[in-house]
C-alpha cells in the first residue's frame, strides 16, 4: 500500500520456559497471560479527496443466532463527487453473535489493492479479524473456523482520468491601434482530470503583436504660372 488504510502483520510462537523451544499456540492459550495482537491496523498519509463521518457504533442484534448487526458512516461536503470515494463502503453488516466464539473486525478495511500488472479496476480490500469468546476475549483463530485473521472482500480502484482540452479559438485582434500589442486566444476544458489523471494546461495563449502605423502628412506641388488678378 504507498499510502492510506493498511495491515501490519507479525509471526506469534509460544516457546517452553527459557529454553526458547517452541511448541504448540495451545500451550500459552492456556495461561493468563493475553494473546500478543499478530494484526494492527497501519496508515500512510496521501492526499485524498474524500471525507468521511466516523462509523456510527453496531446495531443491537434482536435474537442471537439470527440476522445481522450493522454500522455506517457518510461522505461529507463534495466527497460524493469523486469517483474514487463512491467506492467506499458506507455500510458494514457483521453477523450476530451465535456460537462460543465469533470474529470482530480489529481495523478498519485496507486501500484497494491489484495486481502490478493492472493498477486500476477491480481488486481486493482486506482488513484485520480477531477470534474471541463470548466475553469478547481473544482465543485462538482455530477456534473460529481456522480463520488467519484477515477478512477480504472485492472493491474497485478508479482509473486515472486526464484532462481534456478543446480546440484553440482564433487569435483575437491586436490591442494596439499602432506599434507594439498583444493578442490572445483560448481553449475550453471539456474534462477535468481526476483520480491521479494528468491536470489541465494553460486554456489561454497570449503573443506579441504589431500594427503598422500609418502616418499623414501634407504634401504640395510646383507653383502653377503666375495668374493676374484682373484690375478694378
Amino acid at each position: 500500500v504507498l499510502c492510506g488504510h493498511g495491515l501490519r502483520t507479525r509471526d506469534l510462537w509460544c516457546t517452553k520456559d527459557n529454553s526458547g523451544e517452541r511448541v504448540e499456540l495451545k500451550n500459552c492459550l492456556v495461561t493468563e497471560e493475553p494473546l500478543p495482537v499478530s494484526v494492527e491496523r497501519c496508515h500512510a498519509d496521501c492526499h485524498s479527496p474524500c471525507q468521511l463521518t466516523e462509523w456510527t457504533n453496531w446495531s443491537a442484534c434482536k435474537q442471537p443466532c439470527q440476522g445481522v448487526k450493522d454500522r455506517t458512516r457518510q461522505l461529507i461536503g463534495l466527497s460524493w463527487q469523486h469517483a474514487a470515494c463512491q467506492s467506499l463502503s458506507l455500510v458494514e453488516t457483521m453477523p450476530c453473535p451465535c456460537a462460543q466464539y465469533n470474529l470482530i473486525p480489529l481495523s478498519e478495511w485496507s486501500s484497494c489493492l491489484t495486481n502490478e500488472s493492472t493498477p486500476c479496476g477491480t481488486g481486493t480490500r482486506y482488513r484485520a479479524m480477531a477470534c474471541v469468546d463470548t466475553k469478547e476475549q481473544t482465543v485462538d483463530p482455530s477456534l473460529c473456523g481456522g480463520s488467519n485473521g484477515l477478512q477480504e472482500e472485492p472493491c474497485l480502484l478508479p482509473c486515472p482520468t486526464d484532462c481534456l482540452l478543446g480546440d484553440w479559438t482564433s487569435w483575437n485582434e491586436c490591442s494596439a491601434v499602432c506599434g507594439p500589442g498583444i493578442q490572445n486566444r483560448t481553449r475550453q476544458i471539456l474534462r477535468e482530470e481526476s483520480d491521479g489523471g494528468r491536470p489541465c494546461s494553460s486554456t489561454i495563449e497570449t503573443k506579441i503583436c504589431n500594427t503598422s502605423c500609418e502616418v499623414y502628412q501634407w504634401q504640395a506641388g510646383g507653383w502653377s504660372e503666375c495668374s493676374l488678378l484682373p484690375s478694378d
